[in-house]
C-alpha cells in the first residue's frame, strides 16, 4: 500500500497538561502502545536547514528495494513529524518520484538503490563510500528546489538507524524510553518517548556518515512487539528473548514476533538453552546418550520451527536436574555443560551455518577462561559478567576471556536482582565497563528488567551506538529530560553518590537486610534528593512525569527506612520525620496514573506506612 502516493492524516488522542509552569507548554499524546511528552516550544528561533515546517507536506520518496521495512519507518515518521511540527507526509513511489511538488522531501534508500540514488544526484558519492551493514549516510541536499535529506543504509538496518538518528539529532530531540514491567504486567504499560514540538524541523549536523560505536548492541528483555520496537528506535541489532518458548509447541505469537524482528533486521535468540528434556522424558538419566540425543533435537527442532538466529545458554540456571543423577559427580560441570552445548552446536549450526551461540561465563562455578576454552569452541559467544564490586559473583578476568573467545559480550546489570523495580541509579559503577568494552569492540548486553532503571538502561543503550559520556554529564542531561526539570540531574547524581555503598549483591538496599546504615553524609544526601524530588512533584510538567517522580520519592523514603536505623542517621531524618515524608508523599502523589491496581509505588508506600504503626 506503500507503492502509491497518499496523504496520511493522524489523529491522535491528546491528553493536554495542566502541569505547565513556564513559557514551553507540555502535553501527553497517547497511542496505543506509546505515550509520547511533547515540550511545545513555539517558535524556532534557531537557524538551520529546514526539513520540515508547520501545516506543510513533506514528500518521502521510498526505495523500491525496501519493502516491508518502509511501512515501519513510515508509521514512525508520520507520526513523530506530525507531533513535532504538525508536518503531513505524503508517500510517494520510486516510479512517481519526478511528481514531487512540496518544498521539503526525504529520500529512504540503500546503498543498492542505484536508480534512486542517481536521480538524486548521489551515486557517485555513494560509490565513493564505504556503508556497513549497521551504517547509514545522512546528507542534507537540495533536490529540485526542495530541502532534502537522503537516509542510505548499508542495508534495511542501517537505514532504520539512519532515520531514528536523523529524528533523535535533529531539533526534534527525541528520546525513546522503555515500558515498565510492575507486578509482571509487562501489556500494561506502553512505551515512553520524549520530544520537542516548533513550528519547524531543522537539521543542523551537516552530512553524517552514522556507525554505531560497538557492532553487537543487545536487547535483552520481554519478547513482545514494544520491546522489538523500542530496541529497533535505539538502533539495537540483537535480541537475546527473555521468557522464551520451551518447546516447538508454544504459541503462533511467538513466531509472529521472530518474523517482526526479522522485518527489521533485527537477529533474534532464545534465552535458556541447557540440558533440558521435553517433558514426557523426564524420567530419563541426563548423564545418558540417549537424554542428550533427544535433548539436542528439542533445540534444532524449536531453530527450524521459529527460524532464530542462535541460542544462548544461561548456566547460572541452578533450576536442572543433570546435577542429580550420579553420573553427573564423575566430571566436572565445565565437561557436563560442553557434552550438551557440543552437541547442540553441532545440529544446530547444519540448519544455520552462521547461527549464534551464547554461553554465560565468568561465574565462581563457571570459570577461568583457559579451562573453558578445553571443553568448547572458540566461535562460541562468550557473554561475561566482568569481575566488579557490583556482582561479587562475578569473576571474569577480561584478558583471559579474549585470548580464548572470538567475541565477547559484556553482562552489566541495569539492576541488581530483585531491586530492579526500584531506581538504583549507578552509571558511575557501567561507565568503566562501557569504556572497556568499547577499547576492545565487545558486546553490551543489559541484563535485568528496565522497570525504573531507565537512567541505567538508557546509558547501556546510548553508549554502545554514540559512545560512552561522563556519569555526571549523563545524569544531567537524563534528569532534565526525563523528569522534565533541570534539577533533576543533580539529584539523581547525590543519588548515585548516597547508595554507592548500598547497592552491590551481598548488600544491597532492596534485598538484603544487613547492618550497613547511611553516615551521616549519606543521610544529608538522601534527604537533599527528597526535597528535590518533591519540589518537583509540586511543578511537574506533565503527569507521567509525577508519576516517575513518584517512583523515586517512595525509593528514598524506602531507603531510609532499611538503612536509616542509627542515632548518627536518626539526627538527619527521624522515625517522625519518615512518617512525615509518607504522609507527604501520599498526599501529593494519590493519583494512579496506570490505575491503582497497576500502581506498584502507591502500593509501596502504604506498605511502608504500615510498617511505621
Amino acid at each position: 500500500m506503500y507503492l502509491r502516493t497518499r496523504l496520511i492524516m493522524l489523529i491522535p488522542s491528546i491528553i493536554l497538561s495542566l502541569y505547565a509552569m513556564s513559557q514551553d507548554k507540555w502535553e501527553e499524546v497517547k497511542f496505543e502502545n506509546e505515550i509520547v511528552i511533547v515540550k511545545d516550544i513555539g517558535i524556532q528561533h534557531e537557524k538551520g536547514f529546514v526539513v520540515a515546517q508547520k501545516n506543510e507536506t513533506v514528500n518521502v520518496i521510498i526505495a523500491d528495494d525496501l519493502r516491508k521495512v518502509s511501512e515501519t519507518v513510515v508509521d514512525d515518521l508520520n507520526r513523530y513529524l506530525q507531533l513535532a511540527c504538525q508536518a503531513k507526509i505524503k508517500i510517494v513511489s520510486e516510479k512517481d518520484k519526478k511528481s514531487t511538488d512540496e518544498k521539503n522531501l526525504i529520500i529512504l534508500a540503500q546503498k543498492k538503490s542505484e536508480n534512486l540514488l542517481k536521480w538524486a544526484g548521489l551515486d557517485n558519492k555513494v560509490n565513493n563510500i564505504d556503508i556497513q551493514e549497521q551504517e547509514c549516510l545522512i546528507i542534507p541536499t537540495k533536490i529540485e528546489n526542495a530541502n532534502g535529506i537522503v537516509l542510505i543504509g548499508g542495508s534495511k538496518r542501517g537505514l532504520l538507524n539512519g532515520v531514528y538518528s536523523f529524528l533523535e539529532k535533529s531539533s526534534m530531540n527525541i528520546h525513546w524510553y522503555p515500558p515498565r514491567i510492575y507486578f509482571n504486567k509487562e501489556e500494561v504499560f506502553p512505551s515512553e518517548t520524549f520530544l520537542t514540538k516548533a513550528d519547524k524541523l531543522l537539521w543542523n549536523k551537516g552530512e553524517i556518515h552514522w556507525k554505531p560505536v560497538l557492532r553487537d548492541n543487545i536487547c535483552h528483555g520481554p519478547f513482545s512487539k514494544k520491546f522489538i520496537d523500542w530496541a529497533s528506535r535505539n538502533r539495537m541489532n540483537i535480541f537475546v528473548a527473555r521468557n522464551s518458548p520451551e518447546d516447538t509447541t508454544s504459541p503462533k505469537q511467538y513466531k509472529n514476533l521472530v518474523n517482526y524482528a526479522h522485518e527489521l533486521d533485527i537477529k533474534v535468540l532464545f534465552l535458556g538453552m541447557t540440558h533440558r528434556l521435553p517433558n514426557n522424558f523426564k524420567n530419563i538419566s541426563h548423564a545418558s546418550d540417549s537424554a542428550l540425543e533427544i535433548s539436542t533435537k528439542l533445540y534444532s527442532d524449536m531453530f527450524k520451527e521459529y527460524n532464530i538466529d542462535g541460542m544462548a545458554w544461561h548456566t547460572a540456571s541452578e533450576n536442572i536436574t543433570l546435577n542429580m543423577d550420579k553420573e553427573y559427580h564423575k566430571k566436572s560441570r565445565i565437561e557436563w555443560e560442553s557434552i550438551y552445548l557440543n552437541s547442540y552446536e553441532k545440529a544446530i549450526r547444519k540448519i544455520k551455518k552462521d547461527a549464534m551461540l551464547v554461553m554465560l561465563m565468568g561465574w565462581v562455578y563457571m570459570d577461568p577462561a583457559d579451562e573453558i576454552a578445553k571443553y568448547v569452541n572458540k566461535n562460541i559467544i562468550s557473554w561475561i559478567v566482568p569481575r566488579t564490586p557490583i556482582i561479587d559473583a562475578a569473576v571474569a578476568d577480561i584478558d583471559e576471556y579474549e585470548k580464548y573467545f572470538d567475541r565477547i559480550w559484556y553482562w552489566l546489570y541495569s539492576g541488581v536482582s530483585a531491586d530492579g523495580q526500584f531506581p538504583v541509579v549507578k552509571i558511575d559503577y557501567l561507565e568503566k565497563y562501557v569504556l572497556e568494552a568499547i577499547d576492545r569492540n565487545h558486546g553490551i548486553a543489559g541484563q535485568g528488567i528496565p522497570s525504573s532503571n531507565v537512567a541505567n538502561v538508557m546509558y547501556l543503550v546510548e553508549s554502545g551506538r554514540e559512545g560512552a559520556v561522563s556519569s555526571d554529564k549523563y545524569l544531567q542531561k537524563f534528569g532534565e529530560l526525563y523528569y522534565g526539570d533541570s534539577r533533576m540531574g543533580n539529584a539523581l547524581i547525590k543519588y548515585q553518590e548516597a547508595l554507592i555503598n548500598h547497592r552491590n549483591w551481598f548488600n544491597n538496599i532492596h534485598t538484603r537486610d544487613v547492618e550497613n546504615n547511611f553516615s551521616t553524609y549519606e543521610a544529608l544526601l538522601l534527604k537533599d534528593v527528597y526535597n528535590t524530588v518533591i519540589n518537583c512533584a509540586k511543578t511537574a510538567k506533565t503527569p507521567l512525569i509525577k508519576d516517575r517522580l513518584k517512583a523515586m520519592a517512595t525509593t528514598v523514603i524506602r531507603c531510609f527506612i532499611k538503612r536509616g536505623k542509627t542515632n548518627v542517621s536518626r539526627l538527619i531524618v527521624s522515625q517522625n520525620d519518615m512518617c512525615k515524608m509518607i504522609d507527604e508523599s501520599k498526599l501529593i502523589f494519590n493519583d494512579h496514573y496506570f490505575g491503582v491496581e497497576n500502581d506498584f509505588f502507591w502500593d509501596e508506600l502504604v506498605k511502608l506506612e504500615n510498617q511505621q504503626e
